[in-house]
């Protein structure tokens, strides 16, 4: 019989305590590893709004909307990560300028 089949306590006893120290080692790894994770975390928070947005509404009416709305969101995101405003950046996008009246 395999021992993860065991049924006495010792082996299981085992089987847990090495399961908790892998489950340790792990943790102590990643916090002391010197390299960057290499991972698309940041990728995916920035398209969960986005995968949200199609799940309540369903979809867009139209392409030119769409369009619309990822390079809105495009603009916002670019902006937070730039440390600015993300308001104030759109505000002076769609305000037009004296040199447009000359």
């Amino acid at each position: 019989m395999p021992s993860y089949l065991a049924t006495d306590n010792s082996a299981k006893e085992r089987f847990s305590d090495r399961f908790i120290v892998r489950c340790l080692a792990g943790a102590l790894r990643s916090t002391t590893r010197k390299e960057p994770r290499i991972d698309n975390n940041a990728a995916e928070r920035l398209v969960r709004p986005v995968k949200v947005k199609l799940k309540v509404i369903g979809g867009f009416r139209a392409v030119s909307g769409a369009e619309a709305f990822c390079i809105l969101r495009s603009v916002w995101e670019t902006s937070k990560l730039n440390g600015q405003n993300p308001f104030e950046v759109l505000r002076e996008a769609f305000t037009p300028s004296l040199s447009s009246y000359v």
